[in-house]
């Protein structure tokens, strides 16, 4: 992917988890990751299913965001979120 090639300090890497928890961290291209966005003092939000951690900075947990089950609306859920995630991404 030559995702390294990619970052400097302006970068913001948005990765995903379905449960995010403590071996998120090892082993796991979230862990990759966040090692690479330290090396290069990059931004790394995630965005997942659940949050199992004590991390609130950055991580986007679905779950306690109410999302329609109809396929007819998860779209404009899904939008909704992303456009919160931009705008705390503009407000920092």
């Amino acid at each position: 992917l030559r995702i390294e090639q990619m970052l400097d300090s302006e970068s913001i890497v948005i990765t995903g988890e379905g449960a995010f928890d403590k071996t998120s961290f090892q082993g796991k291209i979230v862990g990759f990751l966040q090692d690479l966005v330290q090396k290069y003092n990059s931004k790394m939000l995630i965005v997942c299913g659940i949050n199992k951690t004590d991390l609130r900075e950055n991580v986007y947990p679905l779950h306690e965001v109410p999302v329609s089950t109809y396929k007819e609306t998860v779209r404009e859920d899904l939008l909704r979120i992303f456009n919160q995630i931009l705008r705390d991404l503009i407000s920092k």
